[in-house]
């Protein structure tokens, strides 16, 4: 992606916001606010997790129009908190005038483990899409959440200029509540730049990918760092490489895949590695 300056404009509202804390032993809703696009059933049990809870999110209009604005706001407080908030993909539609934008803000503290899991965004043609996420974490605490895109052409559509995604831009700014900043990202990316790009190591690539990890715990996790690796490089549709932060604060995997089924399904088994070594650590916390 290409290089952006950084971001001023902010969220007017906010149609999501979720707090969850820990009470008796158990993860639990504190603050609860839930607007259009957004539907949440009740929370459920995260399996193989003691007091861990596991949020589903869909969206009532499918997808991000053109000039809509999103606000998502996630915080986690505590050290009896494990929580998994998933989220169905969201198409983005054809831009008019206006690309569509999310603002999305995640806060963790007190020993909390989050994991935000929502699915790839689908650029559909013309679309276009604002995406900034700012995070929060104390030392104690883990982070963990994945973000990524796919282009999407149907068949039979003809030439390139008008088949293709109009374009995406991304920010990201994570913070350690106690040290200060800890990454920034920027970039854009145009579907005509896309279409053009060469062939990658295994082939074409369609869809690109993200998991960002948060953790002092995780970082210093030597047999995880071990499975993570060796996932990464096994030959296969997906290809990947981890990236660590400053002062072992956590690390990125970057992915990039031939299709948006193989590096969603990859992302899945790499989410599941680091869910167990969360889970893990809390239960020893």
């Amino acid at each position: 992606m290409n290089a952006i300056p950084p971001s001023v404009d902010a969220p007017a509202s906010t149609q999501l916001e979720l707090h969850f804390c820990g009470r008796g032993g158990q993860t639990v809703l504190e603050r609860r606010r839930v607007h259009y696009p957004f539907s949440m059933g009740p929370l459920h049990p995260w399996p193989n997790t003691a007091g861990g809870a596991v949020a589903w999110l869909q969206s009532v209009s499918g997808g991000l129009y053109s000039g809509e604005r999103i606000a998502i706001s996630l915080a986690a407080t505590g050290r009896e908190v494990v929580v998994k908030v998933a989220a169905t993909a969201a198409a983005v539609v054809r831009a008019c005038a206006v690309p569509a934008r999310q603002d999305i803000r995640l806060h963790v503290t007190g020993g909390a483990v989050l994991m935000w899991h929502p699915r790839l965004h689908i650029l559909l043609p013309g679309g276009a899409l604002t995406q900034c996420i700012e995070a929060a974490v104390d030392a104690d605490s883990t982070l963990i959440f994945h973000e990524g895109f796919c282009a999407h052409r149907p068949a039979g559509s003809g030439d390139a200029s008008t088949a293709s995604f109009d374009v995406f831009r991304s920010e990201i700014r994570l913070r350690r509540t106690d040290t200060g900043p800890l990454f920034h990202e920027a970039g854009y990316l145009h579907g005509r730049d896309f279409d053009a790009a060469p062939p990658g190591v295994i082939g074409r690539y369609r869809a690109f990918g993200a998991i960002h990890v948060v953790s002092a715990r995780l970082s210093r996790a030597e047999p995880l760092r071990r499975a993570l690796v060796e996932r990464l490089h096994r030959p296969g549709a997906v290809y990947g490489g981890v990236a660590p932060f400053s002062r072992e604060a956590g690390f990125v995997l970057r992915l990039a895949g031939r299709e948006p089924e193989e590096l969603e399904t990859e992302s899945d088994r790499l989410l599941g590695l680091l869910a167990d070594a969360a889970r893990q650590g809390a239960r020893e916390g």
